[in-house]
């Protein structure tokens, strides 16, 4: 993300371990780019949906706004009867896109429920036509939805798709990645860094984790 900076649109989603609304990640990905929190009063969410979409959809907006506003569990005023939400997220991405390119990142898809997935494969074949990346990061769960958008992806977009195996850090990587989590005036003995390496396991966010609860004097030993 921080090379991408201001040159493309970048939308991210997280599924969640715990379930929650079906397609969670891409009503993230929507309310992040209204500005929007969960749980904000209808009539702020409605405002800012308003205010963001019209300028970007134009007169399609009557005809794209009910049926996010479902999506978003949201009721929506319009003269019109909401249509299937999942071609109106996919008119959104596609306006966005035709302003820039765009990079829609759906972040562990191990947990994806199946309409989640069934949105990422429509997002996926937009990419035939559209300046649109899909980026997808799981674990390897075989039996996962995200294990099912994998095979989709290699399958029907072989061509054009790149798959990236990230194997766990090695101590020397991880004693780097550490170095650079404790300000430069925070000393830490070289037992501790060496527990802390050792209990991640190569898995940088966690060692990222555990550095920071060692600044915060949360870690039990």
């Amino acid at each position: 993300r921080a090379f991408a900076d201001e040159r493309v649109t970048w939308l991210e989603g997280r599924c969640l371990s715990y379930g929650g609304p079906a397609t969670w990640p891409f009503m993230e990905i929507l309310l992040g780019w209204l500005g929007a929190d969960v749980g904000e009063p209808p009539i702020a969410l409605r405002t800012k949906a308003r205010a963001r979409l019209g300028p970007l959809l134009g007169s399609a907006l009557e005809e794209v706004l009910p049926a996010l506003g479902r999506l978003l569990r949201l009721g929506l005023e319009s003269d019109r009867p909401a249509g299937d939400v999942t071609d109106a997220y996919l008119r959104w991405l596609q306006a966005l896109a035709l302003r820039r390119p765009l990079v829609v990142v759906l972040d562990d898809a191990h947990w994806a429920d199946s309409a989640t997935r069934e949105l990422a494969e429509r997002v996926l074949g937009s990419t035939d036509r559209l300046p649109l990346a899909l980026v997808v990061a799981q674990e390897s769960v075989p039996s996962s939805e995200g294990a099912r958008l994998r095979m989709r992806a290699l399958g029907d977009f072989g061509h054009r798709t790149t798959e990236l195996v990230l194997g766990p850090l090695s101590d020397e990587d991880a004693e780097r990645l550490l170095a650079g989590s404790f300000p430069a005036d925070v000393q830490v003995d070289e037992r501790t860094r060496s527990g802390l390496v050792r209990e991640a396991e190569g898995n940088p966010l966690y060692l990222e984790e555990l550095a920071r609860a060692v600044l915060d004097g949360a870690l039990e030993r």
